[in-house]
């Protein structure tokens, strides 16, 4: 079967044009309206990302903030400890007498040859407990001596007479008081 166009040629013509704008009309409205969806899907995915990207971030800063209290405990527990350490040594040190005074002045007092084998110091009671030993009679004397001219820093000094008994190979043993000056 065979179609005959009757119309003439200018109509003919126009309805083509009629088609052709209704169509390319269509592809303007449906390329504006896949425009306009496909706008639409970028602004919702953005609005998507940028919601979560905002609870990520907010995830972040709580675990750095439950990361940070949990160092920031353990750097408090170990300067506390520290601290406690330090205020321990203080009280300590504050208690003990500094007995390197005493030990520094009755050091050049014994003169060679004498063996000092035991230095008893009571810095509550202020009193040196000493005992050696001694070649001859004269350097234990000497030590007395030496002792009793020290007063200032050492008064009262307790001289029992076993101590130059014998002439020889002598051990002796000596008490005597510390000025309370030398143990501050």
């Amino acid at each position: 079967m065979k179609l005959i166009n009757l119309l003439p040629k200018e109509k003919q013509k126009e309805l083509g044009y009629k088609r052709l704008s209704k169509t390319v009309i269509s592809l303007i409205w449906i390329t504006v309206a896949s425009f306009i969806l496909v706008l639409l899907a970028q602004f919702g995915a953005k609005a998507y990302l940028q919601g979560q990207e905002a609870g990520l971030k907010a995830s972040i800063e709580d675990l750095k903030a439950q990361a940070s209290k949990e160092e920031n405990a353990q750097i408090k527990a170990k300067i506390t400890q520290l601290n406690d350490m330090v205020a321990d040594y203080r009280a300590i040190s504050g208690n003990v007498a500094k007995l390197s005074k005493v030990i520094r002045q009755f050091a050049p007092l014994i003169p060679s040859g004498i063996n000092i084998t035991s230095m008893k110091i009571d810095s509550g009671n202020r009193v040196i407990d000493i005992t050696g030993q001694s070649p001859t009679r004269e350097l234990v004397i000497r030590l007395y001596e030496n002792i009793v001219d020290a007063k200032n820093n050492f008064p009262d000094i307790d001289y029992p007479l076993e101590n130059v008994a014998k002439p020889v190979d002598i051990g002796f043993h000596f008490t005597f008081n510390i000025n309370p000056d030398l143990l501050k």
